[in-house]
């Protein structure tokens, strides 16, 4: 869904990782640089499954990660229960149709976990991780306001490999932006209407507390449906929208 506006899949620190990787000389089959885990700050809904699946596509087309199993990325939630761990273990297993092992890109949604970092249930977390990632790419995903000690936690947990990033966090100039371009008048070829972002950006955050991505881009899908909504933010019905720009 967040592949419309491509600046916001992949995120500059990613890019950056992405860029470095797969621009080292592979000609040697002695050496090739592998793509090293990732920690990523990054609120659910702020396009974690976007991510995973522009970077495995980039580390694809440029033959930096050797994959060999029924599909290239996986991603898993924890729920905070053992046999959740379990589960994901037998199923990472499971894909790994080519090789003794799974190879590609594993991403762990470990927003449930990361309360119980200090509990026997992540030390099962952090032993299923050490098996995957000797051939697999980890990405873990944690909350953007997960604590440092957590963070160093985590890290110390799963070793050197594991590169931790910046949060990634948006703007409200990026929502405003983002909420813009989904309007649902925009695809039915009417014309934009004067209104400045900052009229947007205090719609957005009357309506969310905490707006990701996703769920600024469906209030802006939504609007073809409320009339009411529509009128409340333009003044205007669909139908009398006229022309503009937004300032």
């Amino acid at each position: 869904m967040l592949n419309k506006i491509n600046e916001f899949v992949l995120p500059k620190s990613v890019m950056k990782i992405a860029e470095t990787v797969c621009s080292a000389d592979h000609s040697s089959s002695s050496f090739k640089l592998r793509p090293p885990h990732l920690l990523i700050p990054m609120d659910s809904g702020n396009g974690r499954s976007s991510l995973i699946d522009e970077l495995t596509d980039y580390y694809q087309n440029f033959d930096a990660i050797e994959f060999s199993s029924r599909d290239h990325y996986l991603e898993f939630k924890l729920t905070g229960k053992a046999l959740n761990i379990d589960e994901i273990l037998l199923e990472i297993k499971e894909n790994a149709e080519y090789k003794n092992h799974y190879r590609g890109i594993v991403a762990f949604d470990t927003d449930n976990l990361v309360p119980k970092l200090t509990d026997t249930l992540s030390d099962k977390f952090f032993e299923m991780v050490s098996k995957v990632k000797r051939y697999a790419t980890i990405v873990i995903f944690v909350p953007v306001d997960c604590s440092k000690k957590n963070l160093e936690l985590i890290t110390s947990k799963i070793g050197v490999s594991l590169k931790l990033l910046p949060p990634v966090e948006y703007s409200q100039n990026d929502y405003a932006n983002v909420f813009f371009e989904h309007l649902p008048f925009v695809d039915m070829n009417l014309t934009r209407t004067n209104i400045t972002k900052q009229t947007i950006t205090d719609y957005i955050f009357q309506s969310f507390v905490r707006p990701t991505m996703c769920s600024v881009i469906e209030l802006a899908e939504s609007m073809t449906f409320n009339e009411s909504e529509l009128k409340k933010l333009f003044g205007k019905s669909e139908q009398e929208i006229g022309r503009g720009e937004i300032k």
